[in-house]
């Protein structure tokens, strides 16, 4: 550890996002609040309404939803704080945890590999990192399911100019 990073963390301690308790080393969130996590157990439950919301999809297998969100809860304070305090661990840590409830159902079985959703470049450049990835970033440390960051390449900037179903696809491109 550097001299700067401890007394960064004695003049501004690491808190919790959802309780405001000190956080140890390695802890995005703290252990009370992680047990707390309002968890949905769709990975156990074949056609739940996540798999439901996109079954008209073609070759969409499987889904589910590890958390549920309601606006103004302790849950969307964390997830601000992840998306807009540049505290990206805490998508890693969430993964992690939603990882080992899922493999406890199998439902990695049959995954090759995991594909986080890229940033435009100059978003990349204003965000600092892409959340999509340090969220595979921790499903792959647990599952062992490689994370594969080359072969996508966000190709809109912003969704605005597209339309609201289909068009998506237009944003992305696959590259070799």
């Amino acid at each position: 550890m550097k001299w700067w990073t401890g007394l960064l963390d004695v003049l501004f301690p690491r808190c919790c996002p959802m309780c405001d308790t000190l956080l140890e080393e390695n802890e995005e969130i703290c252990p009370a609040c992680m047990e707390q996590l309002p968890r949905t157990e769709q990975a156990t439950l074949r056609g739940n309404s996540t798999e439901e919301l996109f079954s008209d999809i073609k070759r969409f297998e499987r889904g589910g939803c590890f958390m549920f969100f309601d606006k103004a809860s302790p849950v969307q304070q964390m997830l601000h704080q992840m998306k807009y305090s540049e505290t990206p661990g805490i998508g890693y840590q969430l993964a992690k945890e939603a990882a080992y409830d899922f493999m406890t159902a199998d439902f990695f079985d049959g995954i090759d590999v995991i594909i986080p959703v890229p940033l435009h470049k100059r978003r990349l450049r204003e965000r600092g990192f892409n959340q999509s990835e340090w969220i595979a970033k921790g499903l792959s440390d647990v599952t062992g399911i490689p994370m594969d960051t080359s072969h996508v390449l966000r190709v809109v900037n912003n969704f605005c100019c597209l339309s609201p179903r289909g068009d998506v696809q237009k944003a992305y491109t696959a590259r070799r």
